[in-house]
């Protein structure tokens, strides 16, 4: 059984992974374990070279043969194979720093279930600082400086991204825990259901791993099907934390979809309204705890006095 299992899904960027692996030290305590998403051809042979190049028996390679096409599965293809005590989710076009191994291997023994570290990020043309670790970077901050019932739900229920920890193997098949196989926001209710029965965490101050921003990656993307999947995975993990979550504890976290309706207006005015529609009938709190009653109005006005006449007109732009 090997210490940690890294875990990367594949999709046409063979040549990024290839930097991806290289910064992974060739160490008997690690497996890695790459799954590929359908990519074409030439990248699954150009893998298939640097592996047999490598001669390396800890990374696996498996295909998903499986009918849904996504990252997520992927993951949980990882995950099912995985022989590691612990797992992190590595993107094939992001990379570990140097020495991140010896940062990690000191949570192995804890009793820890989920260890979460400090993110950072880079323009993968320019190798620029970019901004995509911001808010994370800020939730362990504010955590680490003040371990407050608020900075620990934010933890626990606002750090969405696989990559901001390692995770227990053991912890995640107790619970059950797979990600939801999605289009986008993969990774929301993953991280959300783990951060709701983790008992015993560990937030570090450590950079272990660089994420890397790239034009038309799913971050900045704004197709309708991207769209309809961020609000629809948004709306049920609202509902998972209102059902799960004290008013104290809910209204703590501040949470608003204001985000995704901005979002949305980057697609359409037409998206935009079918999102607006989703979270008023959901009762969505729209706006932040600042404007918060104003935000519960929202939903009461649209069903009492607009829902049939502007749905009507919706319907005109479909």
């Amino acid at each position: 059984m090997y210490e940690l299992s890294i875990i990367i899904p594949h999709f046409n960027s063979s040549k990024m992974l290839e930097t991806l692996l290289n910064t992974i030290p060739k160490n008997k305590n690690i497996e890695v374990i790459i799954v590929d998403d359908k990519s074409e051809k030439k990248h699954i042979e150009y893998i298939e070279k640097i592996l047999k190049r490598k001669e390396d028996h800890r990374i696996r390679f498996f295909l998903n043969d499986r009918p849904i096409k996504s990252a997520s599965t992927c993951r949980n293809i990882g995950i099912e194979n995985a022989k590691g005590k612990w797992l992190f989710f590595a993107d094939a076009d992001d990379y570990f720093i140097d020495g991140f191994y010896e940062k990690v291997q000191p949570y192995f023994k804890s009793t820890n279930e989920v260890v979460f570290f400090m993110p950072d990020s880079v323009h993968i043309n320019t190798q620029e600082r970019a901004n995509r670790h911001i808010i994370y970077e800020n939730m362990i901050n504010n955590y680490l400086r003040d371990k407050s019932l608020k900075n620990e739900l934010y933890i626990r229920y606002k750090m969405h991204s696989p990559w901001l920890k390692i995770v227990q193997s053991a912890f995640l098949k107790t619970h059950d825990i797979k990600f939801d196989e999605v289009i986008a926001s993969t990774d929301v209710m993953f991280s959300t259901k783990i951060g709701h029965h983790m008992k015993y965490f560990d937030v570090s101050e450590d950079i272990i791993y660089i994420i890397t921003r790239s034009v038309g990656s799913l971050t900045v993307n704004y197709t309708k099907e991207v769209i309809e999947s961020r609000a629809k995975v948004f709306i049920l993990w609202y509902a998972f934390l209102k059902e799960r979550l004290s008013k104290e504890e809910l209204e703590l976290l501040d949470i608003e979809g204001l985000h995704l309706l901005s979002l949305s207006f980057y697609n359409s005015l037409s998206m935009l309204l079918k999102v607006f529609f989703l979270f008023c009938k959901n009762d969505i709190p729209i706006l932040s705890r600042n404007s918060r009653r104003f935000s519960y109005v929202l939903p009461r006005i649209y069903r009492r006095f607009v829902a049939k006449d502007i749905e009507k007109k919706y319907r005109k732009f479909n």
